[in-house]
């Protein structure tokens, strides 16, 4: 019995090699260097000392998500950057150089896709596939249909952006 069960159990690890995720640290790099090839200047975005702190207690990091964010089962990561050779903390120069970066992890390689125009840019985190929300500018109700990416203007307001197979689309979920 064990002399069949041994072939079996070795085809199950190799499989399981096969699906392993990339390490978080190897995604976000590999994404960022995509990135400067979409943007011609770009850092990682500046963050408030108050959104710093929030972040801190909350335990994550205001300017990366990760998640399903097109639903295939594979992690993805976004990145909070802004569209600058340095960081800038002051509104407005702050939002206008604002850009979300989605780098969604495909069999094939990498797709990167840039949110331009982020309604907010003081940090952003995963909204949960399934979880509830309520649009505030179509007055819409539903479930996210897979992970989003949700932009937060602290203290404020939110969006979340959910990936319909070819673009991202906004979804004002907090005022």
């Amino acid at each position: 019995m064990t002399a069949r069960i041994a072939p079996a159990l070795a085809s199950l690890l190799a499989l399981g090699g096969c699906l392993a995720r990339p390490a978080d640290g190897v995604l976000e790099e590999a994404c960022k260097a995509q990135l400067g090839v979409r943007l011609t200047e770009w850092t990682m975005t500046s963050v408030a000392a108050d959104v710093a702190a929030w972040a801190h207690t909350e335990g994550f990091d205001p300017r990366v998500a990760r998640g399903d964010f097109d639903g295939d089962g594979r992690v993805d990561v976004a990145l909070l950057v802004q569209a600058r050779a340095t960081p800038v903390l002051q509104y407005p120069e702050r939002i206008s150089a604002s850009r979300v970066a989605v780098c969604l992890d495909r069999p094939s390689g990498l797709t990167v896709h840039v949110i331009d125009d982020p309604y907010c840019g003081d940090s952003i985190r995963r909204a949960p596939k399934g979880a509830r929300y309520h649009d505030f500018e179509t007055d819409a109700e539903g479930v996210y249909p897979s992970d989003g990416v949700t932009t937060v203007c602290f203290g404020k307001a939110s969006a979340t952006y959910v990936y319909d197979g070819a673009r991202f689309r906004r979804i004002v979920d907090g005022d």
